[in-house]
């Protein structure tokens, strides 16, 4: 069964999952394609080794497609499962010393409101294109709506103060030419853990409310933990291939959207993934789908 994703009508990004004889489903296959390209060209992006690597290549979607073929990478799987427990461990701590503590009656006074997005409305939106052969468009439109959405759902954050539980919200003030300032805010009643180096867990912060810049992993830390001289070289090959398939017009020039509105999208784009993917395996089994599918 294929998921797609359309991103403002440059990136359709398809995803293969087969269900397993455990029942359970598994990512079979990644395949970002450039829609504005003749030929629309992809990328195959393996999730598991093939002759024990990951070897994701560059292709066109025709016949000839065997001329240009190119393979963009060959990682061995123990060292990309290697970068990822760094990369995590290391963003997890950064991400707990970014946390500041909250004073929810102070953040008020300074102008804060505290806004978030009502789920049942959320799955709604996403319901009709979440099913087998549909594809759901993530683009300005959406994020626009979704920004209006979060506007209106909003409280002082005094009036906070009585939840309990794990919260996340999203925080908003007026800033200079009618600007709107973002940040993240979150309720943690058991306080920030992260493992340490001897794999115990430590506590980072003690219960109680936080919030988080949005330049919180924009910082020479994070960049160096990316391996730069090998995505550069990766897409420097890609760039390469593409310029086989030259645009027949050049694209549009899009309206920046207002930085709090991409703060939003980005806030709640994991969770938004992580629905539309449970929802179109769940229209799959209602409809009985045979969702084996064969790799392209």
């Amino acid at each position: 069964m294929k998921i797609s994703l359309n991103l403002l009508d440059e990136l359709c990004v398809e995803t293969n999952v087969v269900r397993e004889t455990s029942g359970g489903w598994v990512v079979r296959g990644v395949f970002p394609t450039f829609l504005a390209r003749p030929g629309h060209p992809h990328v195959r992006l393996f999730t598991h080794p093939e002759r024990g690597f990951f070897t994701p290549h560059f292709t066109p979607l025709r016949k000839s497609a065997r001329e240009f073929r190119r393979r963009l990478a060959r990682v061995r799987p123990e060292q990309l499962s290697a970068f990822n427990d760094r990369f995590g461990r290391e963003m997890v701590r950064h991400y707990a010393h970014s946390l500041a503590p909250a004073d929810l009656a102070a953040i008020e006074a300074q102008g804060w409101t505290a806004h978030w997005a009502d789920w049942r409305a959320l799955l709604r939106w996403l319901r009709p294109s979440c099913k087998p052969g549909s594809t759901l468009c993530l683009d300005d439109r959406f994020a626009v709506r979704l920004a209006c959405h979060v506007l209106r759902h909003g409280v002082l954050p005094t009036a906070l103060a009585s939840l309990d539980g794990w919260r996340a919200l999203v925080a908003l003030r007026s800033g200079p030419n009618d600007s709107i300032e973002a940040r993240s805010l979150f309720h943690f009643p058991e306080g920030v853990w992260f493992i340490g180096s001897d794999e115990r867990l430590v506590q980072m912060h003690p219960p109680g409310w936080y919030w988080l810049a949005n330049d919180w992993a924009n910082t020479d830390a994070i960049r160096a933990l990316w391996p730069v001289e090998a995505l550069e070289r990766v897409g420097e090959r890609l760039k390469h291939c593409l310029r086989r398939f030259p645009r027949s017009t050049d694209p549009e020039r899009r309206e920046e959207l207002p930085p709090f509105i991409s703060h939003i999208l980005g806030f709640y784009s994991s969770d938004l993934l992580k629905a539309a993917m449970g929802l179109t395996i769940q229209a799959a089994e209602l409809s009985g789908i045979a969702c084996a599918t064969r790799p392209r």
